[in-house]
């Protein structure tokens, strides 16, 4: 029972992961609204969606995607 990985520890680390992608995202998008591009904002922050939404999906146990959005 010890060193058997079960499919809860492995979705508690996927949503783990994601979270913290999700996190570390924000404090891009964040940093780039606080440096003064207020221009380039509106068309950054679709694809800064985009690449977060990727990034969020982490295959789980049974090798299926799972996707948080």
């Amino acid at each position: 029972m010890m060193g058997q990985i079960t499919p809860m520890f492995i979705i508690s680390l996927a949503l783990a992961v994601s979270v913290l992608t999700i996190l570390i995202g924000i404090s891009a998008y964040a940093s780039l609204v606080f440096s003064g591009i207020n221009s380039e904002i509106s068309a950054s922050s679709f694809a800064m969606r985009n690449t977060i939404i990727q990034a969020a999906q982490v295959p789980n146990y049974y090798g299926i995607w799972v996707e948080w959005q």
